[in-house]
């Protein structure tokens, strides 16, 4: 449920950690990137010049910094996503604890990458597969948008509480398009992530 009413100073990182949620920024999680850092690499983004993470690296440090358990998110977007992803692929009630839903907002993640969420299945073999998931104020922003870098993207998602209907349906039809991503790991069509070689900041 947002905690901010839309207005002109309602930003897209102020949605994204109002809707998904976001890692909080602490010295244990700087001196893990730090450590996961090769010294070199770096992206400028916007007026910031950032370490860079390769996709993997930034990952497990979204998955050690996490602010909730994966399991059971505490943003209702989240949540909702998680079990309608469930859903879709038919995971058992029993299983539910296979499927993770991993914030990234406020991450190298999110910054580098332009990955807000993850989440990742885990099947009876033990394999894990995953998609990856932008939450944009933009209505015409979708994942074959140049710019978006995530396997789905949701574009200026309802408000729930104004347009329950519309927000049940995005919710609905992004968890479809995420199980699909995942599926198609699980036959074996291998990785949805793109990875790029490191920029180098100007």
């Amino acid at each position: 449920m947002a905690e901010r009413t839309r207005g002109d100073f309602y930003t897209g990182r102020m949605f994204e950690a109002d809707f998904l949620g976001a890692i909080r920024d602490t010295p244990e999680m700087r001196n893990r990137i730090r450590e996961l850092w090769d010294g070199t690499s770096q992206k400028r983004v916007g007026d910031d010049v950032l370490p860079y993470l390769k996709f993997q690296d930034a990952l497990a440090v979204v998955r050690e910094f996490q602010p909730w358990d994966p399991t059971n998110p505490q943003k209702e977007l989240a949540r909702e996503l998680r079990l309608a992803v469930a859903e879709a692929l038919d995971v058992p009630e029993e299983k539910l604890d296979t499927v993770r839903f991993y914030t990234a907002v406020g991450s190298l993640l999110d910054s580098i990458h332009g990955v807000d969420a993850i989440i990742e299945v885990t099947d009876d073999r033990g394999q894990v597969s995953s998609a990856t998931l932008d939450l944009s104020l933009r209505r015409e922003k979708t994942a074959a948008d140049y710019r978006a870098k995530a396997d789905v993207v949701i574009g200026d998602l309802p408000d729930p509480n104004e347009e329950e209907a519309a927000y049940l349906a995005a919710v609905e039809t992004s968890a479809k398009e995420l199980a699909e991503r995942i599926r198609a790991q699980q036959r074996g069509g291998g990785s949805t992530h793109t990875y790029r070689q490191p920029p180098v900041a100007a």
